[in-house]
């Protein structure tokens, strides 16, 4: 059975390895990011920084969706 995983993010200071501690666990097929539009620019930052490489190893889909609310 394939799985699914929606992750609303605020992104506060460290939250990648949180981030990536649950996906890895969970082991989803697919993960659809929510992030206001303030914070996608950081939401990329955090992605491909150091400690979010890491999310691109445990993440085989994904996809960001912009929220309007903040």
């Amino acid at each position: 059975m394939k799985k699914a995983m929606l992750i609303g993010m605020g992104l506060g200071k460290d939250v990648e390895y949180a981030i990536y501690s649950s996906i890895k666990y969970n082991n989803p097929n697919f993960v659809a990011f929510v992030v206001t539009k303030e914070r996608i620019g950081t939401f990329d930052r955090s992605v491909e920084s150091e400690k979010g490489k890491a999310l691109k190893e445990v993440v085989p889909e994904y996809e960001i969706i912009e929220s309007g609310y903040a």
